[in-house]
């Protein structure tokens, strides 16, 4: 098992007597504490022996109190103390014993039908164009402007969520003039993309107007201006209620596409909300348990049949873990004779974000019967709580090595079918498909599509105008939900959901050795 920590089974305790040696002095049982911590392996009973180990385990302890003033959506919930933490560092301060940590996190019942009863958390998530009545996750994606205003490709910037009420962007719609619109291009009102938000509440009263843009360094940097925690939507709790809270930001995305920094004038912003239109999924819908992070499965090269082979998961629940480290796959080796041996080497290396490697492991292969198999030499064992047997099983082949990951391989290579394969690249995270807008356009055509009047995208992630409060309404009517208001503006863009950054070459980035850059 990994070193720092032993997974235990409750109730359960197995031991071998053998009867011609001394028998090895038991362990202290020491304290078991239960509560939250930072970091860490998940509702399932842990033993740490020393103070050490449960730092780099669970994490320091978290004092509480700085969750208004810190950023929650990205920091995560820092406003209450870990007492568990504290408890458990002054028993083990102390040289006493071991202590048996369980940490709570979302754990589901595997058999939960209802939403009521999962894990997780979701807005009402009905967009809906009555104000007492909305309450959606908004998408902002931006677009630069042109003289011509012609063919270009936006990005999304931010996701807002209205627990209740509306938010709009206030500026000038050059078809409808100046207004608090959603579902309208809104022209930006200053430097660095600078646009102005309005925020209403369920009684269509102004609670908030936010200047803000995309500059890191600003003041009125978006994620300096607005409230990033969900926890001040709640009046059971909080004096000063708020009706929305900031989620996801992109600025690594929009500096990418230049769209950080355009000056007056020079950049549309469109307020949209986020919901499938083939089905009631809304962006907002988080219903779902505490989970271990995990990367994408590692492909093999492209000369072969390129394949899905193995992924790395991680011991430790919740997102702490992935801000916190990386996993690098160095030193690629194709087979000296692959006759003799069709089997190339690699190495997997577990570094913090800074660059310090944490764990290595070399020479590694895809052969299940050498002794420096993937699986092996990291291991491949997780555990499952068992209804039936009311315990945690454990399932694998291999003990873990790792104190951080285990490894998920694919039958195929356990089976020998990694001969002549080597790690050549990863699987990244599913995102939404791009959409479009056309002048002229009645509906909401696919990403880069130009033809007016095209069929609408059914798939699309966003609902047009029509489908919140503030939408347009110089027709007099209201528009369906398909539609998005380019009257007036002789204007084809194409918007996109912001993907992992990738790496074109070996100098891209300032990287002092090109030849080993990460890609």
């Amino acid at each position: 098992m990994a070193k720092k920590f032993d997974f235990l089974s409750p109730g359960i305790e197995i031991r071998e007597i053998d009867q011609s040696f001394i028998g090895v002095e038991r362990d202290a049982e020491g304290p078991i504490i239960i509560g939250r911590t930072r970091k860490g392996p998940a509702n399932k009973p842990v033993k740490v022996r020393n103070l050490d180990d449960f730092v780099s385990v669970f994490g320091l302890p978290v004092p509480g109190g700085n969750g208004v003033q810190g950023d929650m959506w990205r920091d995560g919930n820092m406003t209450g103390p870990t007492y568990a933490s504290y408890a458990a560092q002054a028993w083990l301060a102390s040289g006493e014993s071991p202590v048996t940590m369980v940490r709570l996190a979302g754990e589901q019942y595997s058999n939960a039908a209802t939403d009521q009863a999962k894990a997780g958390w979701r807005l009402d998530g009905t967009n809906n164009v009555l104000i007492g009545s909305n309450s959606t996750a908004y998408g902002l994606f931006l677009i630069a402007s042109s003289s011509t205003n012609h063919d270009k490709t936006g990005s999304l910037a931010a996701v807002f969520y209205a627990n209740a009420g509306a938010i709009a962007l206030s500026g000038n719609n050059p078809a409808l003039g100046d207004g608090d619109y959603a579902n309208a291009l809104v022209s930006n009102i200053g430097s660095n993309s600078e646009f102005k938000i309005e925020i209403f509440n369920a009684s269509n009263s102004t609670t908030d107007t936010l200047s803000f843009n995309f500059n890191r360094n600003s003041s009125k940097y978006i994620r300096s201006v607005f409230s990033t925690n969900p926890q001040l939507t709640n009046a059971a709790t909080v004096d000063d209620e708020k009706t929305y809270w900031l989620g996801e930001s992109f600025a690594r995305t929009l500096e990418d596409n230049s769209l950080h920094n355009l000056a007056t004038g020079h950049c549309y912003g469109l307020l949209m909300p986020l919901v499938r239109a083939d089905g009631p999924t809304n962006w907002s819908y988080h219903k779902e348990a505490a989970t271990e992070a995990e990367t994408g499965f590692i492909l093999s090269q492209k000369e072969k049949t390129q394949q899905d082979m193995f992924k790395f998961k991680s011991m430790h629940v919740g997102e702490e873990i992935q801000k916190n480290y990386m996993i690098a796959i160095e030193d690629i080796r194709e087979p000296a004779n692959a006759v003799v041996n069709p089997y190339g080497t690699f190495s997997v290396a577990i570094k913090t974000t800074n660059g310090q490697t944490v764990e290595r492991y070399t020479g590694l292969n895809l052969n299940p019967s050498s002794p420096d198999f993937l699986g092996k030499r990291i291991g491949d064992q997780y555990q499952l709580w068992s209804e039936t047997d009311k315990r945690y099983r454990t399932y694998g082949d291999f003990q873990n090595q790792s104190d951080i990951i285990y490894v998920d391989i694919k039958q195929f290579i356990k089976d020998g079918g990694g001969q002549g394969l080597l790690p050549a690249g990863f699987k990244g995270p599913v995102r939404p498909k791009g959409f479009a807008i056309i002048s002229g356009s009645t509906t909401i055509p696919a990403f880069g599509t130009e033809t007016k009047n095209t069929t609408a995208f059914a798939q699309r992630f966003v609902a047009g105008s029509g489908s919140v409060p503030k939408g347009p309404r110089s027709d007099g009517g209201v528009l369906t939900a398909t539609t998005i208001k380019t009257t007036g503006i002789e204007f084809t863009g194409s918007f996109n959901f912001p993907s992992i950054p990738l790496r074109a070459n070996g100098t891209e980035g300032g990287a002092p050795d090109p030849y080993r850059a990460y890609y």
